[in-house]
């Protein structure tokens, strides 16, 4: 995947902004309102907010991340903390300019649907290791099955 095709574009909207070692830049539960994009260093992701008393660290994202993605495209809540786990450099881009770009910029948004395909397909593979079944397939439908406008 040409990810510069999604990345580009969002750097030329984005602010640029560096954060200090165990600084939050954003909790679980808050309403989503940008993404990250990670130029330097590393972010870790925990399941509870900075200080509940029982959190857990699932993911390490390193340079090249895009963090809050899916939570600012579904317009709803970070679904985990992400702290500063050294000094970062990021590029941020706020909801408002993340949908006004992917409105005018097609190529970014096919950059932008694999990447959440590929993300979907870790996230399967990782359930069916765990011992899931498996996401159910959909039935397929012809053209004429499909339900038409109401």
């Amino acid at each position: 995947m040409d990810e510069a095709s999604l990345t580009a574009p969002m750097l030329e909207v984005a602010e640029r902004c560096w954060f200090a070692p165990r600084t939050v830049l954003f909790e679980r539960g808050e309403l989503a309102h940008g993404v990250y994009l990670l130029r330097s260093g590393r972010v870790a992701m925990f399941s509870g907010p900075q200080f509940a008393a029982r959190r857990q660290r699932v993911e390490l994202a390193d340079c090249g991340a895009i963090l809050g993605l899916g939570e600012v495209l579904a317009e709803g809540r970070y679904g985990l903390t992400a702290e500063s786990a050294g000094s970062v450099e990021a590029a941020y881009v706020s909801q408002a300019r993340l949908l006004a770009l992917l409105r005018i910029n097609p190529e970014a948004c096919t950059q932008l649907r694999r990447l959440l395909v590929g993300q979907i397909d870790v996230i399967h593979a990782a359930h069916r290791l765990l011992g899931g079944p498996g996401l159910r397939s959909a039935p397929k439908r012809t053209p004429q099955q499909v339900p038409g406008p109401a």
